[in-house]
């Protein structure tokens, strides 16, 4: 074997090319940036929560909680998602508000800020999260396109490393933890329905997407001192 030398100016790069979004399957501790109340179309009842996400080394991720359904009624997958986070942040009910958001605008070619409806209870806080990458598709140019797109495998309680199962039961002890990173491992690839019409050729709709760049992020709550970002 012939070593490694250190190249100092692949060293100075070497944070310049990363991705910018969370892109990987894994466990992450995640800071709520932004909860935005989000409705489908009249005269669809859908009801949801679009979550901005933020890791330690600023990557990000929106995850959207489609908790009611076009006709009114709970979609439990989402529901239940959004019950365990209100579990592991200790919280009863969310309200809404007006305030911002910063997203993506294409036009600025960088992020923005605009007006939105906001849950403020959610803002700031942080959870701990199984994120399990889920991959889409979309048109460009007459031809699918692949991405990547985060969802929630589970969530739990950052400082305890309890699930909410655990904080309901009174539990003191974090067991769960283990046996769903376990079944994160071992879990097989995703697709969402989109993707697999367009790249089927089932579908002809066009859309777009722009991957979204890390970004600053607000500061840290009182009680969240010796977290690492």
């Amino acid at each position: 074997m012939s070593g490694y030398a250190l190249n100092k100016e692949g060293a100075k790069q070497a944070n310049d090319k990363q991705s910018g979004y969370i892109d990987k399957n894994g466990d992450y501790v995640l800071k709520i940036e932004s909860a935005e109340w989000i409705a489908g179309q009249a005269p669809k009842q859908s009801r949801g929560l679009r979550l901005t996400l933020v890791d330690a080394a600023k990557n990000k991720a929106k995850i959207d909680l489609w908790f009611q359904k076009g006709d009114g009624t709970r979609n439990d997958m989402s529901a239940n998602m959004l019950d365990g986070i209100m579990t592991c942040t200790g919280l009863q009910n969310l309200t809404e508000a007006q305030g911002k958001v910063t997203e993506y605008d294409k036009d600025v070619g960088g992020e923005a800020e605009r007006n939105a409806v906001i849950c403020p209870e959610l803002t700031n806080k942080f959870i701990g999260a199984l994120i399990q990458i889920e991959t889409d598709a979309y048109m460009k140019d007459g031809s699918p396109k692949e991405i990547d797109k985060a969802t929630f495998f589970g969530v739990y309680q950052y400082k305890t490393l309890l699930t909410p199962n655990e904080i309901l039961n009174g539990e003191t002890a974090a067991k769960q933890i283990h046996n769903l990173k376990e079944k994160l491992d071992s879990a097989k690839p995703r697709f969402t329905k989109q993707h697999k019409e367009l790249m089927s050729g089932q579908s002809s709709g066009e859309g777009s997407f722009t991957a979204m760049p890390s970004g600053s992020y607000a500061q840290k709550d009182d009680d969240l001192d010796g977290l690492p970002f």
